[in-house]
C-alpha cells in the first residue's frame, strides 16, 4: 500500500503518510462498529474517543510504519469475528472472515496472532455450545489456509530475518533472556506496556 501511494503521490510527506493516516480514521470507524456489535452506542462513542486519544495510536496515524495498518486490520479481523462470542458465527460471515484474514496476513505481521485468537474463540465456542454446523469444516479451512499464507509470506519475506546479525543486535536488548535478572526482565515487560506511550 505504501508503494502503490508513494507512486501515485511521488516521493513526499503526503505519499508516505497517506496510508497510515488513512488506516486510522479507518480505525475509528471501526471502533465504534465493533462497539456497538458488542454492546451498545454510548459504549461506542467512548470506545472512538479512548482510541482517538491513544498517543501511541496518533504517533503511529503519522509515521510511515506498518503500525496504523496493523492496528486497522486487526479492528477489523475482530469486527468480523465478535459473533464468536455469542456463538453466532454462521454462514457467509464466516467465508468473508477467512477470505479477509488472508489478505490481512499480506497487510499486517501482526494479523496471524489476532485470526489464531479467533481461531481459538470459535472452536472453544463450538465445543461449549455443541453447534457443529459446519464449523469444523470451517475451522480446518481457515486453519490451513491462515496457516498458509502466512507461512508462504516468512518464508519468502521474513525468513532471512531470523538469522540475520544486524536484525539480533537491534532487538537484543528487548529479549527477556537478555535480561541478567528477574527484575531486569520484569522492567523489560513494563517498559514494553508503556514504549509507545512516552
Amino acid at each position: 500500500l505504501q508503494k502503490l501511494a508513494i507512486g501515485i503521490l511521488g516521493v513526499s510527506e503526503l505519499g508516505f503518510r497517506l496510508v497510515p493516516l488513512l488506516a486510522s480514521i479507518v480505525l475509528l470507524l471501526l471502533m465504534f462498529q465493533l462497539a456497538r456489535e458488542l454492546d451498545d452506542e454510548r459504549t461506542a462513542l467512548l470506545a472512538v474517543a479512548l482510541t482517538a486519544c491513544s498517543p501511541a495510536l496518533i504517533r503511529y496515524s503519522n509515521e510511515a510504519k506498518q503500525y496504523g495498518v496493523d492496528a486497522m486490520v486487526s479492528a477489523l479481523l475482530v469486527l468480523l469475528a465478535a459473533p464468536v462470542a455469542t456463538g453466532e458465527l454462521k454462514g457467509r460471515r464466516r467465508w468473508i472472515l477467512l477470505a479477509v484474514g488472508v489478505i490481512g496476513v499480506f497487510l499486517s505481521m501482526s494479523a496471524i496472532l489476532v485470526l489464531a485468537g479467533v481461531w481459538l474463540a470459535a472452536f472453544a465456542a463450538a465445543v461449549a455450545r455443541k453447534r457443529t454446523e459446519g464449523i469444523f469444516v470451517w475451522l480446518a479451512s481457515a486453519g490451513i489456509i491462515w496457516g498458509a499464507s502466512f507461512g508462504a509470506l516468512y518464508l519468502k519475506f521474513y525468513a532471512h530475518s531470523v538469522n540475520s546479525t544486524y536484525m539480533r543486535q537491534f532487538w537484543a536488548p528487548g529479549y527477556l533472556s537478555a535480561q541478567h535478572s528477574f527484575l531486569g526482565a520484569v522492567a523489560t515487560v513494563v517498559k514494553g506496556f508503556f514504549d509507545p506511550v512516552w
